[in-house]
């Protein structure tokens, strides 16, 4: 036993005492980098959790022959120290480490754009920034394992003398450490490993209660690079939704329909569907003119909106097998059909540097060559405030038959930037809610703001079409939550509680129909009415969309039509790819 001891307590101090200067200057490196960019994650958790990453990664160290070590460790140097470099340098001049985004901009760049910008952005005032604590760092790095053997030869033999205490004491700590870290490490590994993404990680294992996630320049770089081989993925994928989009016919039943998609809309602040403040009055007024159908139970897939938007557009419905990027997306059909697509958005806009949207959405809204399989124009900018797109949308040329997509950015978090001064007709003393406080009612009247300006944008669209043959589908892609149904905070959040998934998940949804169509197409409108309380949720909105063109394809699916007489209301509707909706 006590043999067994010796060794495992010799085995344990060997990750330092055999990796003295690597050890103290990567858990400097990191300390740095830790302290300097308070990112994606709490500091606190961080240090322990890269003293058991140095620690591991000098184990496996001591598992190499001596003479492939030392290389090994000079190479480990070199990466560590050059995307800590980069790291820090994004950091300091554009306010964000490495993320997807920035790595895919690289991976796009050609010689020419790297070198503009070298010469753009890196000078020599680069080493008063961050970057010059990093040079700081290797410089010292670089002296000390110059003269290793004069400033280690003390340390080493006392280690000799001491191996038992040191290795029990660092053989504790790098458990301890550890365990403080095993949460991140299997978030690592399903990210990392597995390629999974946050929501498939949450969906999957729950909430892992990581503190840390990417705390230091590797992992960000390993996280964006699993990203992009995720996203390339998809994209393989959805390249070719453009040839399974087959379509055998189209009757072009609605000549004009216009799609418009709204942006974090709670339907329990809308006076179309009874709330207290009068904050739709123009689309009450189009209800009690019956050209508008309120429908009473639509939720939307998911409270994200990448993941809303993806079912959206796919033709796959929750539940289905395979992926939502192994399907035809109807826009793709609407095209092969003949109808001219266009796509107003004040949020995605196809280019670097342009778009309000997360990394995610850049899979196929904004990739351009699945852009073109999509849609005939887009507009190339965003506005201030959502009415912009009108003027984007009166330069377009028409088709004989066409789809408009307009997506506002609606009530988007910021919600006093998402309305002029104008509209500022709720403040917090409207409000009689004794369980918040001031601020927290602001933050009700500035959403409240924003759905009353929403619905005067919603009504300059409907004044566009009026005298036209058209119809209008609303939908926001999902919910947020505004201090209502019993929770008392306001924005998004991963939470089952009844009162969390109706403020995320019901949205308003409603159809409108001109004059001209009701007349034209009253089998449509009829349809339209008798559907107006059927369950129904957003992933199955291609069928509908598919339908109202009265295009003939493989893909259309009756009992998913909300329209259709076959159209299913037993259908199980699952929210957040993980959970029934109740």
């Amino acid at each position: 036993m006590k043999t067994f001891l010796k060794n495992a307590i010799e085995w344990l101090s060997r990750p330092f005492s055999e990796n003295i200067i690597f050890f103290v200057m990567m858990f400097l490196l990191g300390t740095f980098c830790i302290i300097m960019e308070p990112w994606n994650g709490s500091r606190f958790w961080s240090l322990p959790e890269l003293f058991f990453d140095v620690y591991l990664l000098c184990a496996i160290l001591t598992l190499l022959p001596r003479r492939i070590r030392g290389v090994v460790r000079w190479l480990l140097s070199v990466v560590l120290y050059t995307v800590a470099i980069v790291d820090t340098y994004c950091y300091s001049r554009l306010h964000s480490p490495i993320t997807p985004t920035l790595y895919k901009v690289f991976l796009q760049s050609d010689s020419r754009e790297a070198n503009e910008v070298v010469e753009a952005y890196v000078d020599s005032s680069s080493v008063t920034t961050l970057v010059g604590g990093v040079l700081l760092i290797a410089l010292i790095h670089i002296v000390a394992s110059e003269f290793s053997k004069r400033i280690v030869s003390r340390p080493r033999n006392w280690l000799r003398q001491h191996a038992g205490r040191v290795g029990a004491v660092i053989g504790v700590v790098a458990l301890l450490c550890g365990m403080t870290a095993f949460a991140n490490k299997r978030y690592h590994y399903y990210r990392f490993f597995c390629q999974k993404s946050d929501l498939e990680i949450y969906t999957d294992h729950g909430d892992l209660g990581q503190k840390t996630k990417f705390y230091i320049p590797i992992y960000r770089l390993f996280n964006a690079m699993a990203e992009n081989h995720r996203q390339r993925i998809a994209i393989r994928q959805l390249d070719k939704t453009w040839d399974k989009a087959l379509v055998q016919g189209c009757a072009f039943k609605s000549p004009c329909i216009v799609l418009v998609i709204g942006e974090s809309y709670n339907r329990s602040h809308s006076a179309l569907y009874g709330y207290d403040k009068q904050t739709t009055p123009w689309q009450v007024a189009e209800r009690d003119s019956s050209r508008l159908v309120a429908f009473s139970d639509v939720i939307t897939s998911w409270n994200m909106t990448c993941e809303a938007w993806q079912n959206m557009f796919s033709t796959y419905s929750v539940g289905d097998d395979g992926y939502w990027y192994d399907n035809a997306l109807f826009t793709q059909l609407y095209r092969r059909a003949g109808y001219k697509v266009k796509l107003m958005s004040n949020q995605f806009i196809v280019g670097v540097g342009h778009a309000f949207s997360d990394f995610n959405e850049d899979i196929f809204i904004n990739d351009e060559t699945l852009s073109r399989t999509q849609f005939d124009a887009r507009n190339d900018s965003v506005h201030k405030y959502d009415e912009g797109l009108l003027d984007d949308f009166r330069h377009l040329d028409d088709g004989t038959h066409n789809l408009y997509i307009f997506h506002l950015m609606g009530m988007h978090s910021g919600y006093s930037e998402r309305y002029p001064a104008e509209y500022a007709r709720f403040a917090a003393n409207d409000y009689k809610r004794s369980d918040l406080d001031e601020d927290d009612r602001a933050i009700i009247a500035a959403y409240d703001n924003a759905v009353l300006y929403n619905d005067y944008v919603l009504h300059r669209i409907i004044d566009e079409f009026k005298n036209r043959d058209a119809i209008i589908i609303h939908v926001p892609d999902h919910g947020e939550m505004v201090f209502d149904n019993g929770v008392n905070t306001f924005g998004r959040s991963m939470g089952t509680g009844s009162g969390e998934t109706h403020s995320q998940y019901d949205i308003p949804f409603w159809i409108w129909c001109s004059d001209k169509y009701k007349k034209n197409h009253p089998d449509v409108w009829q349809s339209v009415m008798r559907a107006k309380d059927k369950p129904f949720m957003t992933d199955d909105l291609p069928h509908l969309m598919i339908s109202l063109a009265g295009i003939k394809c493989q893909h259309y699916r009756p009992d998913h039509d909300l329209l259709s007489n076959e159209y299913s209301t037993t259908r199980k509707r699952i929210i957040a790819g993980e959970r029934e909706y109740r």
